[in-house]
């Protein structure tokens, strides 16, 4: 089928999916781009819109859409040509699991990418934000995860209830942060199952996630700077628990 108009209904239907407040209405989501696609479960997807000639994707509804409608629905100004609705997954908290990420008030959607991203390089079984935390719906939290949100459990909770639930499974807390007792990465010996806390860009984690954690770390650095941004440091600290842990 082809759609031409920037007014057709499915059109502005897909286009709303832009703003958060009805992402969370639909419980859908836009992603856009070949390879980030080919990453979704074929049954998540709802339509495909495109304008490359002769695609197709098995048992999906593709409309073939001119330019105008195209630039209409990306986020990008030079666009890769397609784009589709996505129904968001649901989750619930496996606390049998070995590894977990709290991001505690992570508010930037390229550092919340990253951290994505990471986590699943780094073998994260699951990721918990906080409510106050960026949308991971966001078109720049999509794109900078590399398609790794659709691949990694991720749900929004309550922390304290959350790290309190952890802690009750025997899950091992380490809150991130440049508290006097923190204790340097280099000299942290994890267990197998913890819960590794990173909080905001500016005001770090919140006082319940410092005061429940089992254990506070931090990365030693040169003076030549306060702080790293919280992507990277999230970034370094799994690589180095995951090192540590092994498989």
């Amino acid at each position: 089928m082809e759609i031409t108009s920037i007014n057709n209904k499915l059109v502005m239907y897909a286009n709303s999916l832009k703003e958060k407040k009805y992402r969370d209405n639909e419980n859908k989501y836009l992603i856009e781009g070949e390879h980030l696609i080919s990453m979704c479960c074929k049954d998540d997807i709802e339509c495909i819109f495109t304008t490359k000639d002769n695609y197709n994707l098995e048992n999906v509804k593709v409309y073939n859409v001119n330019e105008n409608v195209l630039k209409k629905l990306s986020f990008v100004q030079a666009n890769q040509g397609i784009v589709a609705i996505v129904k968001k997954r649901n989750y619930q908290i496996d606390y049998h699991k070995n590894r977990y990420l709290i991001c505690d008030g992570v508010s930037d959607p390229g550092n919340l990418g990253t951290i994505i991203r990471s986590s699943l390089a780094f073998n994260v079984d699951f990721i918990i934000l906080s409510k106050g935390s960026v949308d991971i719906y966001n078109d720049k939290v999509i794109r900078g995860s590399q398609g790794a949100i659709l691949k990694i459990p991720i749900i929004y909770a309550d922390i304290k209830e959350t790290i309190l639930n952890l802690k009750e499974n025997g899950i091992k807390v380490l809150a991130s942060t440049l508290a006097s007792d923190s204790i340097n990465l280099k000299n942290v010996n994890p267990s197998k199952r913890f819960a590794l806390i990173v909080g905001n860009e500016g005001q770090g984690i919140s006082k319940d996630s410092f005061s429940l954690s089992d254990e506070r770390i931090k990365i030693k650095h040169s003076q030549n700077i306060d702080s790293l941004n919280v992507g990277v440091a999230t970034s370094i600290m799994l690589y180095y628990l995951d090192f540590k842990c092994g498989d």
